[in-house]
């Protein structure tokens, strides 16, 4: 796989230092998560899976930005 992104941010909630890593191979979309004290996550999505979580982030930055 191929690393397309680390993002740096702090977590909102928590307010502890994170990171989110977006890898890609043909198919295949790869997200990990991890925040500094609460461990780490990652999904490795179909094409189709990565555009609906797509589309429901961009209803979500939708709604986050109305508020």
């Amino acid at each position: 796989m191929q690393e397309i992104t680390t993002l740096n941010f702090l977590d909102v909630e928590s307010k502890q230092p994170a990171v989110a890593i977006i890898r890609a191979a043909k198919g295949m979309v790869a997200v990990a998560i991890s925040v500094a004290d609460d461990g780490d996550a990652e999904v490795v999505l179909s094409y189709e899976d990565c555009q609906s979580l797509v589309t429901a982030m961009n209803a979500a930055l939708s709604l986050a930005s109305s508020e």
